[in-house]
């Protein structure tokens, strides 16, 4: 048997029992990513809990969004409202714009803006690091291990593309900032 050969079989061998490496490295990166993101999202969800949702559903129930807001601004908070189950119909809308109305919309826009800025302040402070330790290990050494996977230099470079190492804006475009209602100009 020639070198070449038992090389092969070895190989064969070895994909037979487990995942081969180039494999388990692109995994690991998707795993460490996801795991990044599913931190993100609870604590995104902590922040949401109370005080932006509150007051949305407080202005909600006053009836006056489409009376306060653009119809770009009440479409998105509507949205909000319907992504975040609050009940978007207790009351008949209205024109009236009352001083319950006013602190409603302040408290509305007090919120987001509160919020934002813990958000904000929070992706600040997520550890990318091993994120990005393991996409320069997956950049350096994929390629490399997939050729000798499958034997083929051409093959093991075919659909690879480097990834960029993570950063607080690829968190951001994930998770955005809530956006900020403007009022009506009366």
């Amino acid at each position: 048997m020639s070198e070449l050969s038992e090389l092969r079989m070895f190989q064969q061998i070895i994909m037979t029992f487990d995942t081969p490496a180039f494999m388990r490295r692109a995994r690991d990166v998707e795993a460490e990513w996801n795991a990044v993101l599913m931190q993100c999202e609870k604590e995104r969800d902590r922040l949401l809990k109370v005080s932006p949702r509150r007051a949305l559903k407080n202005l909600i129930g006053c009836g006056a969004l489409l009376t306060v807001f653009t119809a770009d601004d009440a479409q998105y908070l509507l949205a909000l409202a319907d992504t975040w189950q609050i009940e978007t119909s207790p009351n008949q809308p209205t024109s009236v714009l009352n001083a319950a109305t006013v602190r409603n919309v302040e408290a509305l826009v007090a919120a987001f803006n509160r919020f934002n800025e813990r958000w904000l302040s929070y992706l600040r402070t997520v550890d990318l690091s091993e994120v990005n330790r393991l996409r320069d290990g997956y950049n350096r050494f994929y390629v490399l291990e997939k050729e000798c996977a499958v034997g083929s230099p051409g093959v093991a470079r075919m659909g690879f593309e480097p990834l960029q190492p993570a950063a607080v804006e690829d968190l951001l475009e994930r998770f955005p900032p809530l956006r900020i209602p403007a009022a009506r100009q009366t």
